[in-house]
């Protein structure tokens, strides 16, 4: 006889089957359209990346673009502001007044100029969801990166002929002088990668993702030879500021000066360095991300 209250082995097979069962049709469940290509299926929920949003992440992810491009339009709009006030400036102190000569090119000026542009530019990427869809603009996000060394390199050339050039004067605002040639030909580099990067993408058949690794890679090349020298004449520039300071009055407002030329160095240059390791990182994905 059979004691009822011991399941035999069938028994026990057959009251374990619909578990399993359960468990290889919930893995086995797939989601709306494959996630669009945006993010991963689990258990037939969709987890977007974070640009979309959505069941089947295909609607952006509104409030992660409208966060980016505030951001970026507000620094613009300080830099339009600061230009106006530079501008300003000047005008008050020509003799006699002329808004021609306040309007001169001066390195501070062309840094507004060169921040105002790089803001708007990555601003407006952040600020259209459905850039995607529009094939030119899909270089906006590089476009972003050569104006920006624009300015870094304008701050190491303005350095650089502080600290070679003794009898330099700044009474006069003016623009590069003896470093005006580096300047240029650097930035000839810079804008032709752009300009091939746009090239490529408008003309070329081939992945477009292959073209922008490439180009972002160059980009962060650059970045990390710019970042170099802004340390290394920074770093002179400052000591010779500082020796200055130390020969002439001591006070408190110079020291506090000297700290936030110092804070105001160090934070630019690590700011750099992670724009480096995330362009590097990003343009290399294919070999970290999937694992």
């Amino acid at each position: 006889m059979v004691n009822c209250t011991q399941p035999t082995n069938e028994v026990s097979a057959l009251l374990v089957l619909p578990s399993f069962w359960t468990k290889m049709t919930n893995f086995n469940v797939t989601c709306t359209n494959g996630c669009s290509g945006h993010g991963d299926c689990y258990d037939g929920v969709c987890f977007c990346e974070v640009q979309y949003s959505g069941g089947s992440c295909r609607d952006p992810n509104l409030n992660y673009y409208i966060a980016f491009s505030s951001i970026f339009y507000i620094i613009c709009a300080v830099s339009v502001i600061q230009l106006i006030l530079c501008i300003k400036s000047e005008f008050s102190r020509t003799k006699p007044r002329s808004i021609i000569k306040a309007c001169n090119v001066t390195t501070q000026k062309t840094l507004y100029i060169l921040t105002c542009m790089a803001t708007a530019l990555r601003g407006y990427y952040f600020s259209s969801p459905d850039h995607e869809a529009m094939l030119w603009a899909s270089s906006l996000m590089s476009a972003y990166y050569p104006v920006l060394l624009s300015g870094f390199s304008l701050i190491v050339c303005f350095w650089a002929e502080v600290f070679h050039l003794r009898d330099l004067t700044f009474e006069k605002p003016g623009f590069l002088s003896k470093s005006l040639l580096g300047f240029v030909l650097f930035n000839i580099i810079t804008y032709s990668l752009l300009l091939a990067e746009l090239l490529l993408l408008q003309f070329s058949n081939i992945e477009p993702s292959l073209f922008i690794n490439i180009f972002h890679g160059c980009y962060a090349v650059l970045m990390l030879v710019v970042v170099v020298f802004f340390l290394i004449y920074g770093v002179e520039v400052y000591f010779k500021v500082r020796g200055e300071f130390i020969q002439g009055s001591s006070s408190a407002t110079d020291s506090s000066q000297l700290h936030q030329s110092r804070i105001g160095l160090v934070s630019q240059a690590v700011l750099l360095l992670f724009t480096i390791v995330f362009i590097f990182s990003d343009s290399l994905g294919h070999f970290w991300k999937d694992k």
